[in-house]
């Protein structure tokens, strides 16, 4: 089994992917607003202030159609943690993908 990571995807790049490769799962990575801003803001690369993040979002949910994707996402994992739990997620969600095939 292949597995590809990427940033919020439009619903053309689903529709793109599906023909060329036909079914797969989506798995949405959900932060919470808060944390995610938190995050933004404390990184050292390219850090982001509050207001710069939130019109960040907007601009993201209102152009690139990124609704529908996670919308029709198999999985969901929080990501509201320490990195060990996103990958513990990543992991579980991983086998169960592995055992349905």
């Amino acid at each position: 089994m292949g597995l590809q990571g990427d940033g919020p995807g439009a619903e053309e790049e689903e529709l793109f992917l599906r023909e060329k490769l036909g079914n797969f799962p989506i798995v949405a990575i959900h932060t919470s607003a808060d944390e995610r801003y938190a995050r933004l803001c404390d990184r050292p690369t390219r850090p982001m202030d509050k207001e710069t993040a939130l019109a960040r979002d907007k601009a993201q949910v209102e152009n690139s159609n990124v609704l529908g994707p996670i919308a029709r996402a198999n999985y969901t994992i929080i990501n509201d943690g320490p990195l060990e739990d996103l990958e513990k997620g990543i992991e579980q969600v991983l086998k169960h993908i592995e055992h349905k095939e």
